[in-house]
């Protein structure tokens, strides 16, 4: 275009040449008075050339003015047609070109968006979630409070785990990024107000923490995993409060008496009864549980019939449970509370003792004698009876014969 422009641009500068040159020749042969031009002012405007009247913009006046509300210009294809339309040198060539663009532009926006892939939304899906992990993990603890910190590492977790999961799909990523940004959201920075603030009172007697030191302690002691977010987040913070008040009170400028002290404890227990396991770690419970029950500690001709016949019907519960592949997850803690309470429930079939089994033999010992203690007597009775009577007749034939 640059280079017809500069074409036409010489033909007409040949042509403006040459009458000069006409003229200059006329003013020589003549030889009349010269001639002066009025000066050019600032607000004439030269005169339309013959390239520039015959331009047609009519179509892309059309064109532009048809764009609709809301057209997304995401290739400058409006702008640069209004751009032609403005400015006043351009040439056909030029405002053809702008009309394709536009044209080419308006189609474009018009045409129906093609429904993606699953594989599409599945790739989109796991580049967002991606995205909002990595600026999850920017995120540091020791800046929020442990209680929003707690569902934030828990959502983060999850979110990590469905990323690295193979059969993720576009919905559950979408659904851990929706859980991620919400918890991100709701973290809160901690207080730099101190909890408690009493004045320092230099008379007032040291307040007892030996409690407080054993439970702040003990926190140690405890894994996260193995509780339900909901029930952890208040027992750490407590722990946070009460570790918090235990610095505060071992040092020299203590501001905190006892009643702070005591309330960081209750704090800190009633939390800590609160605390609920995780079905899974009920799981792991029923399992080692259940192995225990079927283990060679357990032996059926050992125990009552009343007593083993629940014991039995829960062990084979839980058993059941563990083995079973269906979607719906089974209680595994009321499963597993209702074998320890069978198996606590068991009593052992009562075996003879060694004072019984005397007390047996005794009684049998007895019972011979007595026999033949009878079977005795009667022959003792027999015997005295005929010596008494052997007695009495000597006695009589004693006397016949005195009487003699």
């Amino acid at each position: 275009m640059a280079h017809s422009k500069l074409i036409k641009g010489g033909v007409a500068l040949t042509a403006t040449v040459c009458m000069l040159l006409a003229g200059a020749s006329t003013a020589n042969a003549a030889d009349p008075a010269p001639v002066q031009a009025a000066p050019v002012t600032a607000t004439q405007t030269a005169p339309a050339t013959t390239a520039q009247a015959n331009v047609d913009k009519s179509k892309l006046q059309a064109a532009v003015a048809s764009v609709p509300a809301g057209f997304e210009d995401d290739e400058g294809a409006l702008e640069a047609a209004q751009g032609v339309l403005d400015n006043a040198d351009a040439t056909q060539p030029e405002v053809d070109n702008a009309l394709t663009q536009l044209q080419n532009a308006l189609e474009d926006a018009a045409a129906p968006v093609p429904e993606p892939t699953d594989a599409e939304k599945l790739a989109d899906a796991k580049a967002a979630l991606e995205v909002i992990i990595k600026t999850a993990q920017t995120k540091k603890e020791a800046d929020y409070t442990p209680a929003t910190w707690a569902t934030f590492a828990a959502a983060l977790q999850a979110a990590e785990q469905e990323d690295a999961n193979p059969s993720a799909t576009a919905d559950t990523l979408a659904t851990k990024s929706d859980e991620l940004v919400t918890a991100t959201n709701a973290l809160q920075k901690k207080s730099t107000t101190p909890t408690h603030e009493n004045p320092v009172n230099p008379f007032a007697p040291k307040p007892d923490v030996s409690m407080l030191t054993v439970l702040v302690n003990d926190f140690k002691y405890y894994t996260e995993s193995m509780y339900t977010p909901e029930t952890w987040a208040p027992f750490a913070e407590a722990n946070a409060n009460g570790k918090a008040d235990l610095e505060e009170a071992n040092s020299e400028g203590n501001s905190l008496d006892q009643a702070a002290i005591d309330k960081d404890v209750v704090a800190i227990e009633t939390a800590g009864s609160k605390l609920e396991f995780t079905s899974a770690q009920w799981k792991k419970f029923l399992q080692s549980d259940v192995d225990y029950a079927y283990s060679d500690n357990f032996k059926q001709s050992d125990y009552t019939a009343e007593t083993w016949k629940p014991f039995d019907a829960a062990r084979a519960a839980g058993k059941a449970a563990l083995d079973s592949v269906t979607r719906a997850e089974p209680d595994y803690k009321a499963l597993d509370n209702a074998l320890m309470t069978a198996e606590f429930n068991l009593k052992k079939v009562k075996p003879a003792s060694d004072t019984e089994k005397k007390d047996d033999a005794a009684k049998k010992s007895d019972k011979k004698s007595d026999k033949k203690l009878a079977t005795t007597g009667a022959s003792i009775s027999a015997a005295v009876i005929l010596m008494f009577m052997a007695l009495g007749a000597a006695g009589a034939f004693t006397a016949l014969r005195k009487r003699d």
